[in-house]
């Protein structure tokens, strides 16, 4: 059936039961707008993650239904980190919030959730029980929660992020199953490529300034070594200790975090005649972190 007019014939409109009078043209494109139904029009769900990295995760698999932001920004240190008032604020309009170790949210999740009770929290962790990191001087070792450096681990945590979004937005549940299938190819294909670079190194220990990289260098057979003890700088038989790991092990690049001084690092650097190469585990840009990470490893065991 149409609505008649001598300029147009339009197709019958309905909207909750109701078949309004058109007159003209517009205002059946009026009529048309206002029957789109609101999930079409809905803004995207607010989701918070702990750190940059997973950010880069939830953007992928949610893409436009999906407003994610990360409590700690590019540079700053999750283990000093307090949250600020407006984040606080916009945590009360959050429909979820992802977690990835108590090692960083332990000190702020109560505070977090007293301002929305209601936010659905989820670990993506699959594996809360951390790795232990090798500080390099007394073989002391502390738990290492950058789950994420190590490919396959991503992609479990990855998968747990897809469900999550699709639990509380069932809606647009293929459209994030299909973003993680091809999320899943691409962190394949990056683990694909760091076991390329690595492959036949005679030489698989690296210095590292803070111990992040314990679960990469699991993942691909490599000992970590760490410059600082439990945050703080080596004394002088930890410094003479690691000079001589360095020259034994023939390891040329140091690797340093913007997160924390680099002055042991350059003092360490200096004594072997070594380069000092910044790598950010929190960075935003986590394919090519671990890609750069592979190249630094394999050109410093040379």
């Amino acid at each position: 059936m149409y609505y008649s007019s001598p300029q147009t014939r339009l197709p019958l409109l309905t909207i909750n039961g109701i078949t309004p009078k058109v007159n003209n043209p517009s205002q059946y494109l009026l009529l048309l707008w206002l029957a789109i139904p609101v999930a079409a029009l809905a803004a995207p769900l607010n989701v918070f993650v702990t750190v940059p990295p997973l950010k880069t995760f939830v953007k992928t698999i949610g893409g436009e239904k999906i407003r994610v932001s990360s409590m700690i920004k590019p540079g700053q240190n999750p283990h000093t980190f307090s949250p600020t008032p407006q984040q606080i604020t916009a945590l009360a309009n959050a429909s979820l919030y992802l977690k990835s170790s108590d090692l960083f949210e332990r000190a702020w999740m109560s505070r977090i959730r007293s301002v929305n009770p209601g936010m659905k929290v989820v670990e993506i962790n699959p594996a809360p029980n951390a790795l232990e990191s090798d500080d390099g001087q007394d073989h002391h070792h502390e738990s290492d929660p950058h789950f994420w450096t190590n490919p396959k681990t991503a992609i479990a945590m990855a998968d747990a992020i897809g469900n999550a979004l699709i639990a509380i937005d069932p809606a647009h549940a293929d459209l994030y199953k299909e973003n993680l299938n091809q999320f899943t190819t691409t962190l394949s294909s990056v683990d694909d490529q760091i076991r390329h670079k690595l492959r036949g190194l005679k030489k698989t220990t690296f210095l590292v300034v803070h111990p992040a990289w314990s679960h990469f260098a699991n993942a691909y057979n490599l000992t970590q070594v760490a410059i600082e003890h439990e945050g703080k700088p080596p004394g002088g038989r930890a410094m003479a200790a690691l000079i001589e790991l360095a020259k034994r092990e023939e390891i040329s690049v140091i690797i340093t975090q913007p997160q924390f001084s680099q002055q042991s690092a350059k003092q360490l650097a200096d004594a072997i005649d070594g380069e000092i190469v910044t790598v950010d585990p929190l960075s935003l840009e986590y394919q090519k972190t671990l890609l750069k990470m592979a190249d630094l490893i394999a050109r410093g065991a040379k």
